[in-house]
C-alpha cells in the first residue's frame, strides 16, 4: 500500500483539485469564466471533435446570450438544465423552444428558449452539443436548483 501511496500522490491531488475546481459555480449573471484551451462537442456528421473557442469573446457575453451559449448534451441536456432553472421570485419558470438560431461559438448550432417568471420573458441559448460537460453557469436573474 505504501508504494501505491508514494508512487501515485501526485496523481491523486491533481484529481483532488481538479474536482474541486469543477465544483465551484460561478455567482449567478456573473460572466462564464472558461479557460480550457480546447473543448470535445459532438458533430452528427463527424462524431466528437476537438474545438478551440474564442475564450475572451465568449466570456465578455453574458451566461445564456447568443454569444455565450448554456453547455448541454442533446435536447434532453436542454430540457434538463431548463428543468433546474429557478426565477428570482425562487419560482419555477416556464419556457418553450424558439427554434434555431444557426451556430454559435463553440462551432455548433444554437438553440434560443423563451424563459418566462412572473410574466417577464428572456431568451436563453442553448449549445447541445458538449457530451462531457455539466453546465453550472446560470444566467442573470436565476438560480440553479439540485440534481444534475
Amino acid at each position: 500500500m505504501r508504494m501505491f501511496a508514494v508512487r501515485f500522490w501526485p496523481f491523486m491531488v491533481a484529481m483532488s483539485l481538479a474536482a474541486c475546481q469543477q465544483a465551484s459555480a460561478p455567482q449567478p449573471g456573473q460572466p462564464a469564466m472558461e479557460t480550457p484551451a480546447t473543448i470535445e462537442v459532438f458533430d452528427y456528421f463527424a462524431g466528437k471533435r476537438t474545438v478551440s473557442p474564442d475564450w475572451a469573446k465568449i466570456n465578455s457575453q453574458p451566461v445564456g446570450s447568443q454569444g455565450n451559449p448554456v453547455r448541454v448534451y442533446l435536447p434532453p441536456g436542454e430540457y434538463a438544465y431548463l428543468a433546474r432553472l429557478v426565477c428570482a421570485d425562487g419560482t419555477k419558470p416556464t419556457y418553450f423552444r424558439v427554434g434555431n438560431y444557426g451556430f454559435g461559438p463553440y462551432t455548433t448550432i444554437i438553440d434560443g428558449f423563451e424563459v418566462t417568471c412572473s410574466g417577464t420573458k428572456t431568451m436563453i441559448f442553448a449549445d447541445m452539443y458538449h457530451p462531457s460537460h455539466v453546465e453550472r453557469r446560470v444566467p442573470a436573474g436565476f438560480t440553479l436548483s439540485g440534481g444534475r
